[in-house]
């Protein structure tokens, strides 16, 4: 009998209080949203970033490539990466390649480089350099497109004057280049609003019903 009449205040209640629920759920809704869209840093998704270029190194003295150094273990080394990503950081925006950069270590930050950075010794003296960012890495599609490029181009200069303090060689010539550009995926942001639209009202709803199910309680102890 007690639980059929605290139904029946409830039911009471909620259609007094249904207005404030809705305005409720809306104001979540809003709220959420905006705290979201304004406020929260997420990275709108794009397919593969990749962009190559193949160098021919023409050398002072004939024959040097028969005894040339190993072009990937030497500039993907440690040391090398660290060495220029110390000369980079300043010139280009790293949090564009990776959102999550400066929650990584130093040491993390040079492995995330020698993943996204290739070097293919061909042999001969010709070597290809390779810059790639996948479509799960969190990177900005507009800066990617405007630098994307130009960040492997950074790099090809890094090895040329690297490779140039080794072993004598006259210069860096390009034999050829590719880039594949990222496109983007469907329309994140609009996606982002409506999720989070729809969970701030559900959170709105659930949390004006239980303050509607408290006052129906306080209006049977009081009635």
């Amino acid at each position: 009998m007690m639980q059929s009449v605290k139904f029946g205040v409830f039911i009471d209640t909620l259609k007094s209080k249904f207005i404030y629920i809705i305005l409720l759920a809306i104001i979540f809704s809003l709220g959420l949203v905006i705290e979201k869209t304004f406020f929260t840093d997420y990275v709108i998704q794009s397919t593969r970033f990749h962009t190559e270029k193949t160098i021919k190194i023409e050398y002072n003295q004939p024959l040097m490539f028969n005894n040339s150094l190993d072009y990937g273990t030497f500039l993907k080394s440690y040391s090398e990466i660290d060495l220029f990503l110390k000369q980079s950081e300043n010139r280009f925006d790293y949090k564009k390649n990776n959102s999550d950069w400066d929650k990584l270590t130093e040491i993390q930050k040079v492995e995330w480089l020698q993943k996204h950075i290739h070097v293919v010794d061909i042999h001969s003296g010709v070597i290809q350099f390779i810059f790639t960012l996948s479509a799960d890495d969190a990177k900005d599609y507009e800066y990617i497109k405007l630098y994307g490029t130009k960040y492997l181009d950074e790099y090809i200069s890094f090895a040329e004057s690297r490779i140039n303090q080794i072993t004598p060689q006259s210069q860096f010539k390009e034999v050829s280049t590719y880039t594949l550009e990222p496109k983007l995926l469907a329309n994140d942001k609009n996606i982002i609003i409506i999720k989070y639209g729809i969970i701030g009202a559900v959170l709105g709803t659930i949390i004006g019903v239980v303050i509607v199910f408290l006052i129906s309680i306080r209006n049977e102890k009081n009635g």
